[in-house]
């Protein structure tokens, strides 16, 4: 998720260490160390993100290292009034990706791979009261794409290209007992530019092209592999920096320039695009985040 753009830090610091060390080749070894110190510091820490919690609700992680909770409270009209509060201060930057899903349920990968649940029981009204449960063991942080379906719903995309669906059905109680796994897309999926869920068995993904899609799976709450496919949008979706969904139709959009736009699909549940509507509903900044 976040950490994708390491291999370009990579190169860049890799780069700069040849113009450094060039012409001394009794510093190679240390050309190494400084090189390899660089990408150990660099993947420590996430990328900084935004991520949506349902019914107006954006969580979004700072680059030092709060949690953000924006609550827009006409959200289903796209209005730009919103309250901030704090309900995380500092080590969030420290986690592989964070995620949302509705209900004040927010999801961290830890570095060493495994999953937490952080509840918040008075999410809209932008509470920092939370109970922290880790609910996976290792190997998350193997994964290219994780992301919260809702009802203790996880789906994720492996590095082969498999959509997993995983269903923790004592997630109320921060449980993993019970937990079951199910492939409910055979390859594929990791070609995508970004994937993520909108709620009620809809996972939309954008393609490298700029496509939107819209892939809604019939029975989400059981994980069945039977989905029906729509694009929404034709192009131009890969030129944001970040696209999350709020649910319900509703998708939020970075712009590269800072701005938060909020696009809302009436006919989400059919994949129809007929009437889509879109606001800005945050003027800049969006894009530290």
């Amino acid at each position: 998720m976040g950490l994708e753009i390491l291999p370009n830090f990579a190169t860049s610091i890799h780069l700069q260490c040849e113009i450094i060390f060039k012409k001394n080749p009794f510093m190679k070894t240390t050309k190494l160390i400084l090189f390899f110190f660089l990408i150990f510091v660099g993947s420590q820490s996430l990328v900084a993100q935004v991520c949506a919690g349902g019914r107006g609700v954006l969580y979004c992680v700072t680059p030092q290292g709060d949690l953000r909770s924006y609550m827009y409270n006409d959200y289903l009209n796209g209005s730009d009034a919103y309250d901030m509060k704090v309900i995380g201060s500092g080590g969030w930057r420290g986690f592989k990706s964070v995620f949302a899903g509705p209900n004040g349920y927010v999801y961290a990968v830890t570095q060493d791979g495994n999953l937490r649940q952080y509840s918040y029981p008075y999410y809209l009204k932008g509470s920092n009261v939370y109970t922290m449960a880790e609910i996976g063991k290792g190997g998350w942080n193997g994964f290219k794409f994780v992301f919260a379906g809702g009802e203790g719903i996880i789906y994720v995309v492996t590095q082969e290209g498999d959509l997993r669906w995983y269903k923790y059905p004592n997630y109320a109680i921060g449980s993993a007992e019970g937990y079951t796994m199910k492939v409910v897309g055979r390859g594929g999926w990791n070609g995508f530019r970004s994937v993520f869920s909108g709620g009620a068995g809809i996972i939309y993904a954008i393609t490298e092209g700029g496509d939107l899609r819209s892939y809604r799976y019939f029975d989400p709450a059981n994980g069945t592999d039977a989905y029906d496919m729509k694009v929404l949008g034709s192009g131009g979706w890969n030129g944001f920096s970040r696209v999350v969904s709020g649910g319900e139709g509703i998708i939020y959009a970075v712009t590269q320039d800072g701005d938060l736009r909020w696009y809302k699909f009436p006919n989400y549940l059919s994949g129809n695009s007929e009437g889509w509507t879109y606001k800005t509903i945050g003027s800049g900044g969006w894009n530290q985040f």
